[in-house]
């Protein structure tokens, strides 16, 4: 993940240097006709006394049209560092949400604590789906540019191998885990450029792929993906019924040692894995505008 996120980080630096020997060709154009403009303005002088005038406009003109690109041209990282801290803050807030889903449940509809508790996270799962995609969008009045899009793509995949590898250094099992399970998502996900030449099945696989992989998706596929073993002999619908049941208490029994002992399980993958989670679907669902 780090040696993707290098790459990507070599690559910007690239775009970058074309950009500026771009720029530096048309600057070249522009001295050239600044010239033939300077010798118009020249030769109007002699004719006529009021073209001090008409130059001070023309230079005013240039400044303004150059400070016009220089903001065009410029990363919005405040708009994008605003999404990256509002995705962290959800996941806090889902960190925080199994009391109230519980008080909820109990008052309202008299179903016990594991029970709403997982109903209140698949509601608030299938919501993060349908709007994290709009919310970098929701800072800003530009389209969203390549290069700041692999700027964030940059600092997940920072985060991702940060993430596994403190989580290795406290138990190496659940750290190797995470790390073989999310390092090939952290390959396949790059930034969907807007008509470009990308086919839409091998996208909508990696979307698919994406939607997987998230925490809870994961944990029941597992649990049923268990029961199976573990009860060979029973029928598909009951395998996932006795899937569902093993996911419901086990995010119960996570959620109760970390509120008793202070188990860091639970913490750690609604405020740091789900957001990073979040952050790729972002990626993957935002077509971006090519510089």
């Amino acid at each position: 993940m780090l040696i993707r996120a290098l790459s990507l980080w070599v690559s910007i630096q690239q775009e970058d240097v074309e950009t500026d020997k771009q720029t530096k060709e048309q600057t070249c154009g522009d001295k050239s006709k600044d010239k033939e403009e300077d010798e118009k303005l020249e030769k109007k002088r002699s004719e006529k006394a009021s073209d001090d005038e008409s130059e001070e406009i023309v230079t005013e003109d240039r400044e303004i049209k150059k400070r016009k690109k220089d903001t065009d041209d410029g990363l919005s990282i405040v708009n994008m560092g605003a999404n990256y801290l509002l995705v962290h803050l959800l996941g806090y807030i889902v960190m925080n949400s199994p009391v109230i889903f519980s008080q909820l449940g109990a008052k309202y509809y008299n179903q016990p604590s594991e029970f709403s508790v997982y109903c209140g996270l698949i509601a608030v799962s299938v919501v993060l789906v349908i709007v994290a995609p709009f919310l970098p969008r929701m800072f800003r009045t530009k389209p969203i540019t390549h290069e700041e899009m692999s700027l964030v793509n940059i600092l997940v995949l920072i985060e991702l191998a940060t993430v596994c590898l403190a989580i290795g250094m406290h138990n190496f099992s659940l750290g190797f885990i995470l790390a073989t399970i999310y390092t090939p998502l952290a390959l396949v996900v790059s930034v969907v450029e807007n008509g470009g030449r990308n086919c839409n099945i091998p996208l909508q696989l990696k979307r698919f792929y994406c939607l997987l992989l998230q925490p809870l998706c994961l944990l029941s596929l597992c649990t049923i993906a268990y029961s199976r073993v573990l009860f060979p002999e029973e029928g598909l619908w009951k395998m996932v019924i006795r899937g569902k049941d093993a996911a419901l208490q086990t995010v119960m029994f996570s959620i109760v040692d970390s509120l008793i002992y202070g188990n860091w399980l639970y913490n750690v993958a609604a405020s740091i894995l789900l957001p990073t989670w979040i952050i790729f679907w972002q990626i993957l669902c935002n077509k971006v505008e090519t510089t």
